[in-house]
């Protein structure tokens, strides 16, 4: 993560948390993390709030610019959850109301929510703002599918609205905001057609803000993007080909079907508006695939689980 403000770069390593001088070239082992490796980390705007996760699962804070850390980690009041195997945070772009920074982090197990932490005092101490969810009916679960199902190992993100650190944003299987005034809402259905304006593709990894408050979505399907708050969002994807194909096949007359990570199997007879336009004719994970020699009409695709159709 780049400190531009203190010409500095904090690296999570598999040996702790580290920094670069880019004008000496010197690595600089941080105070007290250096055992075990640091999963997750960020900073505030102005590189003094740093906070971090170790291996362990325990956040620790810094307030003074990284020269001291302090473990605000465990089952007191005013701690944040020890995460069993996860955690996301996100530090507010502006100081709020209180000349602090707000700083927000979610917790999971390998599969489910393990709880959404919210700190308005720079991360020294913590309320819950979501309790930990398994996809039982009536739970807030963004990353499961069911109780036995969920993917918090995947797909897990937090982000503040720039220029309101009241409201954030989380991403799991789809998009969901709170603020302090409101309460939990999923503003994105990953089901929905790409042209409804709450569409965004599944499985979200990434949320960057620029600013001009624009809400930038990395996710399996590509970027999506928002510039009204997260009350509607664009697909952004024409002209950037990341698509990644496990496997491709072709028929005798050059058309081609492909299957793609999380993104179906697609055919391509060349009779779309450009050659790069692709029909989804399988969902899921696509996998291998063929067409027919014979038949130019008859497909095979594949996806997760041994699944075969024709």
């Amino acid at each position: 993560v780049c400190d531009t403000l203190n010409n500095k770069i904090w690296i999570a390593t598999n040996s702790g948390l580290r920094t670069y001088d880019p004008t000496n070239g010197l690595v600089t082992i941080s105070n007290g993390l250096t055992s075990g490796s640091c999963a997750a980390l960020s900073i505030s705007t102005n590189g003094q709030v740093i906070i971090c996760s170790m291996t362990t699962g325990k956040t620790n804070v810094s307030v003074d610019g990284g020269a001291s850390f302090t473990n605000v980690s465990g089952g007191s009041p005013g701690q944040i959850e020890v995460a069993s195997s996860r955690v996301e945070y996100a530090i507010s772009h502006e100081k709020g109301t209180n000349g602090n920074y707000y700083v927000y982090a979610v917790c999971g197990s390998t599969l489910h929510l393990q709880g959404v932490w919210k700190s308005t005092d720079n991360g020294l101490t913590w309320i819950e703002i979501a309790p930990a969810g398994n996809g039982s009916p009536g739970s807030f679960s963004p990353f499961s599918h069911s109780t036995t199902s969920g993917q918090a190992w995947y797909d897990m993100i937090i982000s503040v609205e720039r220029g309101n650190p009241e409201r954030i944003f989380l991403g799991g299987i789809d998009c969901y905001s709170w603020c302090t005034t409101c309460n939990w809402s999923q503003v994105s259905q990953w089901f929905y057609a790409p042209t409804n304006p709450q569409y965004v593709h599944a499985d979200i990894h990434d949320m960057v803000w620029d600013k001009d408050g624009r809400l930038y979505i990395g996710n399996d399907g590509g970027i999506a993007f928002s510039d009204d708050g997260g009350e509607s969002f664009v697909p952004a994807n024409r002209g950037y080909n990341v698509t990644q194909f496990y496997s491709v096949g072709y028929s005798a007359h050059g058309d081609v079907i492909g299957g793609a990570q999380d993104n179906g199997t697609n055919a391509n007879y060349h009779d779309n508006a450009t050659y790069r336009s692709h029909d989804e004719v399988g969902g899921g994970d696509g996998f291998s695939s063929a067409i027919s020699f014979i038949n130019r009409n008859l497909l095979f695709s594949s996806v997760y689980n041994g699944g075969v159709y024709r």
